[in-house]
């Protein structure tokens, strides 16, 4: 089942602006869910703006590799960061 869907998809590329606009439309979602929580700091005075500025770039180099390859190029992604 996996095979005829990778198969079946088509290639699409991404440019850098796209990787911007999503990190930037991301962080904003971030900002909002922090802004109407209003929940206390995480363990070690930790803000959680500080761990979605961390994970937004991540989050968002995930989605659009995802995009372009399926789960293979997201995988191929982090692999190349370890």
């Amino acid at each position: 089942m996996q095979s005829l869907l990778q198969k079946n998809r088509q290639p699409v590329s991404s440019h850098p602006w796209q990787y911007f606009l999503l990190v930037y439309a991301l962080k904003r979602a971030v900002l909002a869910a922090v802004f109407v929580s209003q929940t206390q700091s995480l363990p070690d005075n930790l803000p959680l703006t500080d761990i979605g500025a961390a994970l937004t770039p991540t989050v968002a180099a995930a989605l659009l590799r995802y995009r372009e390859g399926g789960m293979v190029a997201v995988r191929g992604l982090f692999w190349t960061c370890v």
